[in-house]
């Protein structure tokens, strides 16, 4: 049954296609726009935080995983003040469709808890349509350690977190994690103390599909001083991983005093390190500033990694400003690094993707232009926002930036990913502005203390649909189709292929439609028996 429903969508994506002939067109990264704005995705009355988007092609949705913190109540008697002040922490997921609407209910993996888990880190293998979770776990009496587990393709976690290695000094942070899929292996990093030596350092492991330590621990960079932030992007060309940091190897505190910018080439199959790279080192010159918050992408086809980070140099506007480098597959620089944004007020955490159909990067950012302290850090200030700004290959903003969401209030840390089927970013960040929240949990605990929510936007081409036009949007013929794509063709490479097709060409299929109305009849007429081929195929 299920071959017969892809080959009579099929057809019907080939009548589509026949009766437009050579004049339609795909859209491009000009017509890419805001589909749904700062639209909810968790805001309970706990504080909802750091969470990560993971798009997944077999379901065709994208995966929300984030960290829920805070008291239980807001109510309690003498005798039970605990669920008040106390600070619980669960982890909760949400799938969200490529309409950007919420599919299902949330899946909470962990129920509160006291302890602590935060930055929950996700990859995605697409040979067994599952995940691979990294997130740093404090459960008392023991110290922080990294935990890890496989969440199936409903986003539940399939077995229960472990402990991954322990015997660090008790600070590990800030995990990140990439599947290989040349290897199906996984690379998992992050922060800690004392593996490697009493620094802060940034410390990796190569899994098996399963979570099995093959290589590690190991580690990344010549780990002189403090390391932190780490990110990952990996090379299928050359089969190597870039792992970038803030560096503080010539200062004592990493949280105030200029950082430095440095990564390091991994060979992919055992973890050791190629080379250590100076991506921005400034330290002891005229120069001399903070850099922090770098992030790492791969373009395929020019075999070469573009990184972005934040950076506070003199003659930028408001101390602060997003620059880029570009580097060889062999982590040597192909040229200065540059300017990529400098608005009106300080550039704060950046996300960067390639896009490959486009041949174009997307940036999004923490953008401080409607604070009225805009000099301030993000966590400081009170009104940030998140924006975005396309990018041609050579990283030169084109276009206009883009108001991901300028609402009132804090929103700060964007985290997004992309579906190239219907040409769509899910971008979602930590939005402060959250008055319905339970009041402070541990006040030196940024987050429990502040109230939190999770919200997105999705941005990319609106893709009308053409049975919709026909049909209408609420069509029993519609409401067939969808069910066909999500249930039956989005579960196969060729059925995936299928729905990309018509969703390339169903924006130019609509605007012809609505411009001859004797069109639209005829291909109704069409379509009707296409459709009731399936059905009668179907059954």
């Amino acid at each position: 049954m299920k071959k017969r429903e892809i080959f009579w969508y099929g057809m019907l994506c080939v009548t589509l296609l026949f009766l437009m002939g050579a004049d339609a067109s795909g859209a491009g990264w000009e017509d890419y726009e805001v589909i749904k704005y700062n639209f909810d995705i968790s805001t309970g009355p706990r504080h909802e935080s750091n969470a990560e988007v993971v798009y997944n092609p077999v379901k065709g949705e994208f995966l929300l995983l984030w960290h829920t913190s805070g008291p239980l109540r807001d109510d309690c008697d003498p005798g039970d003040e605990a669920e008040c002040t106390g600070n619980f922490n669960s982890l909760d997921a949400q799938w969200i469709s490529q309409d950007g609407e919420l599919s299902g209910d949330p899946v909470q993996q962990i129920p509160p808890e006291e302890g602590d888990k935060h930055t929950p880190q996700v990859a995605y293998n697409i040979f067994t349509n599952e995940y691979m979770a990294a997130i740093p776990f404090l459960i008392p009496p023991a110290p922080w350690e990294l935990y890890i587990t496989k969440l199936n393709n409903l986003g539940e976690f399939q077995s229960v977190p472990q402990a991954l290695y322990g015997g660090g000094g008790g600070e590990v942070m800030l995990p990140d994690i990439v599947f290989n899929p040349a290897r199906r292996e996984y690379l998992v990093v992050y922060n800690d103390r004392g593996i490697i030596n009493e620094n802060l350092n940034n410390v990796g492991f190569i899994l098996d599909e399963d979570g099995n330590i093959l290589h590690g621990p190991f580690p990344i960079g010549n780990q002189v001083g403090d390391f932190f932030a780490q990110r990952v992007a990996y090379n299928p060309t050359n089969d190597t991983y870039l792992v970038v940091w803030e560096d503080f190897r010539y200062v004592d505190d990493w949280m105030y005093d200029n950082g430095e910018v440095y990564g390091a080439l991994l060979d992919a199959e055992d973890g050791s390190m190629i080379a250590e790279i100076a991506v921005r080192d400034d330290f002891g010159t005229s120069e001399d500033a903070d850099q922090r918050v770098p992030v790492p992408c791969y373009n395929p086809d020019k075999n070469e990694f573009l990184i972005a980070w934040r950076d506070h140099r003199a003659g930028v506007i408001a101390g602060g400003a997003l620059f880029g480098g570009f580097f060889n597959p062999d982590g040597t620089p192909k040229g200065p690094d540059f300017l990529i944004i400098d608005g009106p007020s300080m550039e704060g955490t950046v996300e960067l993707s390639y896009v490959q159909e486009e041949k174009k990067y997307f940036l999004a950012w923490t953008d401080n232009r409607a604070s009225t302290t805009p000099e301030q850090f993000y966590f400081l200030s009170d009104n940030p926002d998140i924006y975005g700004q396309w990018l041609d290959d050579t990283a030169t903003p084109i276009g206009d930036e883009i108001p991901l969401c300028t609402a009132p209030g804090v929103q700060y840390h964007p985290h997004m990913d992309y579906d190239p089927v219907t040409k769509r970013f899910l971008i979602s960040w930590e939005d402060w502005n959250a008055p319905n929240d339970y009041g402070v949990g541990d006040p030196t605990d940024i987050s429990s203390a502040l109230p939190g929510d999770k919200r997105a936007t999705l941005y990319g081409v609106p893709n009308p649909c053409a049975a919709k036009e026909i049909y209408g949007e609420y069509s029993k013929e519609v409401e067939f189709l969808r069910q066909v794509r999500d249930n039956v063709l989005n579960k196969t490479a060729e059925g995936r292929e299928l729905v990309k097709l018509y969703y390339q060409w169903s924006p130019a299929i609509v605007r012809s439609m609505e411009k001859d109305e004797g069109l639209k009849e005829g291909m109704k007429e069409m379509v009707d028996g296409v459709l009731g081929l399936i059905t009668e195929e179907a059954e």
